[in-house]
């Protein structure tokens, strides 16, 4: 919770200290964990922007459940410094920390992935999976290649109509907002010219400063699709975060793009489409830490003169990294952009998701997935 006003404080990074292993808050701000027991004797860190980190002892939790309470915080720096951070100084510093920041050798992520839709206010889909990610070097311009681990959806969630809304290529297409790796438009120096930015303020993320740098597209120019808000720290220059989605525009001119198939007297909308990407250090290097993507579309049934609202959520979040030799996926393992996330997984392994960790499920998300394995919906990482 928020310590001053008692408001929970939603996606809050809860890892070990030093370790790429750990889970988040859900809208609610509760979470749970489970504590392998070589880490019995280690720390939590409760880290999340706009808030002071919090280290806990593991030893100081029961199995009861407890309130924890972060303290908002904001940082203050000096008015030279203020006016120092201008757009063009920090995107230099940003170009040329690059090398510095980033892999540039194979790296094998470990995280959970999760696909949500919702029918206006019941839920139609829910299914996540662990999932391999290897990602290419950061100088490198090959793709990066992810594959299914195991799987699991909720079997007993219905829809209101019979309007089928489902995501294509869910996994791979959330690995690919990875704007550091991919050099999205409003990072890339030769579109710079087609963005407006603007310094705001500098805040805390993980108790390190951040400078905030708000982008838009120059007025009148249609093929520039993103607008949003990016987050690097002052003191490596490496993205930390960026809150970006597309404008009203960027909505109307890819919308062909977006729907890949529909029913002649079916009208679809896109409403909004927005996403999360994060970045966290170890170790002197900077790792795809996690991302969330926000569909949102209006289907309007001529026939039946019906109107549903579909919100589709997808997130992941990295829990491991492994370095060295790794080796690259057999092709025909890797998940491909055609796919449909649901339509892989085939069966429930009880054994395998036993002993991960969980994020929990918002309270109307317990509701929908109360018979759902005998269990609610939980996502566990690997140790």
């Amino acid at each position: 919770l928020d310590k001053s006003g008692q408001d929970p404080v939603p996606y809050c990074n809860i890892s070990f200290e030093g370790l790429a292993l750990g889970t988040m808050t859900n809208m609610d701000g509760r979470f749970s964990m489970k504590i392998p027991n070589n880490l019995q004797n280690d720390t939590l860190v409760f880290s999340t922007l706009g808030y002071e980190t919090l280290y806990m002892p593991v030893q100081d939790f029961s199995d009861s459940a407890r309130t924890i309470k972060l303290l908002n915080v904001s940082y203050k720096i000096k008015t030279v410094d203020v006016f120092n951070y201008n757009p063009e100084f920090i995107f230099e510093q940003y170009e040329e920390n690059l090398h510095d920041n980033y892999e540039h050798e194979n790296v094998l992520l470990t995280a959970f992935y999760r696909e949500l839709t919702r029918e206006n206010d019941s839920y139609t889909n829910i299914s996540e999976a662990v999932v391999n990610i290897l990602k290419a070097p950061y100088n490198h311009h090959r793709d990066d290649a992810v594959r299914l681990v195991k799987g699991r959806k909720a079997a007993d969630v219905k829809k209101d109509s019979d309007i089928r809304f489902t995501l294509m290529g869910g996994p791979y297409y959330i690995t690919k907002l990875d704007v550091v790796k991919n050099n999205e438009s409003f990072l890339n120096a030769e579109f710079r010219e087609f963005y407006s930015y603007n310094f705001d303020r500098v805040t805390l993320i993980n108790n390190r400063p951040a400078a905030v740098v708000h982008f838009n597209p120059v007025y009148n120019l249609r093929d520039i699709l993103f607008e949003g808000t990016l987050y690097f720290d002052t003191e490596t220059w490496a993205l930390v975060r960026v809150e970006f989605e597309y404008t009203r525009e960027g909505l109307k001119d890819t919308r062909d793009a977006l729907i890949h198939r529909k029913p002649l007297h079916i009208k679809a909308t896109p409403r909004e489409l927005g996403y999360v990407v994060q970045y966290k250090q170890v170790n002197d290097k900077w790792y795809f830490r996690s991302a969330r993507s926000m569909f949102e579309i209006r289907i309007r049934d001529r026939k039946k003169r019906e109107r549903k609202d579909f919100l589709s959520t997808s997130e992941i979040i990295t829990t491991q990294v492994e370095k060295g030799n790794i080796e690259h996926f057999n092709r025909k393992e890797t998940f491909r952009s055609n796919e449909i996330f649901t339509e892989k997984i085939k069966n429930y392994d009880q054994s395998f998701w036993e002993n991960y960790n969980v994020i929990e499920p918002e309270e109307d998300l317990i509701k929908a997935l109360r018979d759902f394995d005998k269990d609610d919906l939980v996502v566990r990482y690997r140790n």
